[in-house]
């Protein structure tokens, strides 16, 4: 009797070293692994004429009233009919190195940015496998209501940085 009540108390103790140790076991971080999302806001250019005769002009970010991000030709909706709008986070296009977005202002006014980037895969570990770094190369765009568009910084992350600069 006594053999076999030492032998379940070993067998408990085991059980419970082999549960602690397996506890303490790391577990994969993919905080990497999250999409990288280009971010632009809008922005105008308002004259001042100051008392002496010059002419100032300050960039102040504008909101829009009603706006509609669409990725042509699909049936995404990024943003539908937002009020408010100052800026916007836009995901860019895995499989193919150009990304096509339109911006619809009202039925009648809107304005299509194409972006052409690279993408290049890397491999993040066995847990999370891969994800893909991107990189503004070169904008083109409509000029209905949009005046220019600046790159602030061509890598996109996932850090919320601000990557282009739309002028209205």
């Amino acid at each position: 009797m006594r053999k076999l009540l030492s032998g379940i108390i070993w067998g408990i103790v085991c059980c419970m070293a082999v549960a602690v140790s397996q506890s303490c076991s790391e577990e994969a971080d993919c905080t990497d692994a999250t999409r990288p999302m280009m971010n632009a806001n809008f922005y105008t250019v308002v004259k001042d004429t100051l008392p002496d005769g010059y002419v100032r002009d300050s960039v102040v970010g504008i909101a829009w009233d009603s706006l509609t991000v669409t990725a042509f030709g699909t049936d995404s909706v990024i943003i539908n009919r937002e009020t408010s709008v100052h800026a916007v986070s836009l995901p860019l296009r895995y499989a193919e190195e150009t990304t096509v977005i339109v911006l619809h202002y009202t039925d009648a006014y809107k304005d299509t940015v194409t972006l052409h980037h690279k993408n290049t895969p890397y491999f993040l570990n066995m847990d999370c496998g891969y994800q893909m770094k991107q990189e503004l190369r070169d904008i083109s765009f409509t000029m209905h209501l949009l005046d220019s568009i600046v790159i602030n910084d061509p890598k996109i992350g996932i850090y919320g940085t601000e990557n282009l600069s739309l002028y209205y």
